[in-house]
């Protein structure tokens, strides 16, 4: 019997919300993407809540739209990168549903988020795009914190040289087996 929520984690740009939707489509859940609850909540993007109210009042809401993405059913839930940096979530998520952890290198995320101008951690000062090597050095500190949440995932994927269509249908292989 498949799960009634199914948890998606990792790093930015390795699929949770693209890969969370092909799964939804396949069993026919909802998704619900944490980030999207946030922004339509506070009603402003998330760099803003950031720059105007700072990180530990944007886990709050995190922390709050987690609780409500808990209390659905039938749903994929794309979870923001840091969500499991804050130990008051992984417990609501063990006892909702089961946690993935797509995991890629960096030279995948790098290529996949390369392209994309509103992550501010891939921009300069000037809003140019930063070198490879710079944001490994400013991603590898956030992604070694985050690190342990996501290996608490009930299965792990590496993502990297396969195509969405794949990683999705690896996903529904492995809920298969729960």
């Amino acid at each position: 019997m498949l799960p009634t929520r199914i948890f998606m984690t990792g790093f930015m740009g390795t699929g949770k919300s693209t890969i969370g939707r092909l799964v939804a489509d396949q069993l026919d859940y909802s998704t619900v993407d944490v980030d999207t609850l946030i922004v339509e909540t506070v009603g402003c993007p998330i760099t803003e809540i950031f720059s105007e109210e700072g990180e530990a009042a944007f886990r709050q809401y995190e922390h709050q739209a987690l609780a409500d993405a808990c209390r659905g059913s039938e749903c994929i839930v794309s979870l923001g990168g840091g969500a499991l940096i804050e130990p008051e979530n992984r417990p609501l998520i063990a006892d909702a549903g089961v946690l993935i952890y797509l995991c890629a290198t960096f030279d995948t995320i790098y290529e996949r988020v390369s392209h994309r101008f509103h992550r501010p951690l891939l921009l300069d000062d000037n809003g140019n795009m930063i070198s490879r090597e710079l944001f490994e050095e400013r991603a590898r500190p956030l992604f070694e914190a985050r690190r342990p949440g996501y290996e608490s995932a009930d299965i792990i994927i590496d993502v990297d040289a396969m195509e969405k269509e794949e990683v999705a249908g690896l996903v529904l292989a492995k809920l298969q087996t729960l």
